[in-house]
């Protein structure tokens, strides 16, 4: 749990090193960390190589959406991972990127994504990727900008 450690690049890519080769580490907190988008990059593709997270908390953090895409992107070749807290971000139009990762992944059970900034534009591609999604049994978008005809 790094949980409020300031992570910087280098420390990023010791721990991506570090993921690819685990064979135990099952949860990674790294929430409120000054992660942003280049970091997540560095993150997300281990999530591409790795084979035991199951967890990554990045709540708290400034990712944006080439942050959040990058990791749709790993998430679409992840098969361990089961829970990704992106709450308390800044993600914005990513929904769709993150709908057709969760068309593909069948692990995930738990997408965080409260207090970013999606509308109901982006509920649209979510609402969608979730008739196809048999895994996912969480989805948590309280706190965005999102109107009831949004949630529907």
């Amino acid at each position: 749990d790094l949980r409020g450690t300031i992570v910087n690049v280098a420390a990023a890519a010791a721990l991506a090193k570090g993921l690819c080769m685990n064979h135990s580490l099952r949860i990674l907190i790294l929430a409120w960390c000054r992660f942003d988008d280049t970091k997540t990059t560095i993150i997300a593709h281990s999530l591409r190589e790795g084979k035991t997270l199951q967890e990554l908390s990045l709540h708290g953090n400034a990712i944006t959406d080439h942050g959040a895409r990058e990791l749709a992107s790993a998430l679409c070749h992840n098969q361990t991972l089961k829970i990704l807290d992106l709450s308390a971000n800044v993600i914005r139009f990513t929904a769709g990127a993150l709908a057709d990762c969760l068309c593909k992944n069948s692990s995930l059970q738990e997408l965080r994504l409260s207090g970013n900034k999606l509308t109901d534009d982006e509920t649209v591609y979510l609402a969608a990727a979730l008739h196809q999604n048999q895994s996912l049994q969480l989805l948590k978008l309280d706190w965005n900008q999102i109107s009831i005809a949004g949630a529907r």
